[in-house]
């Protein structure tokens, strides 16, 4: 099955209006997402040649260690 981790994914309303929608239940709402998706029948292409213009910018130290909390959350809750 190829999937979208959801890193940097852009995903057609369409799709995620097909797969039921984002679901906040999890700590991996993109790949619950993808999974979904691919069972609907929705396909991933992978573009390595694309490059973005500009990074999202993390505008305070708060918010850069929740970010890093919200990853060791998740990696812990994934490998239990």
């Amino acid at each position: 099955m190829n999937g979208n981790t959801g890193t940097a994914g852009v995903w057609r309303i369409a799709a995620i209006n097909d797969a039921g929608g984002w679901k906040d239940r999890t700590t991996v709402e993109d790949m619950d997402l993808a999974v979904r998706a691919s069972l609907r029948g929705w396909k991933f292409v992978y573009l390595g040649d694309l490059h973005v213009g500009y990074l999202l910018f993390i505008s305070t130290y708060t918010v850069l260690f929740l970010e890093q909390f919200i990853l060791v959350y998740d990696l812990i809750c994934i490998n239990g």
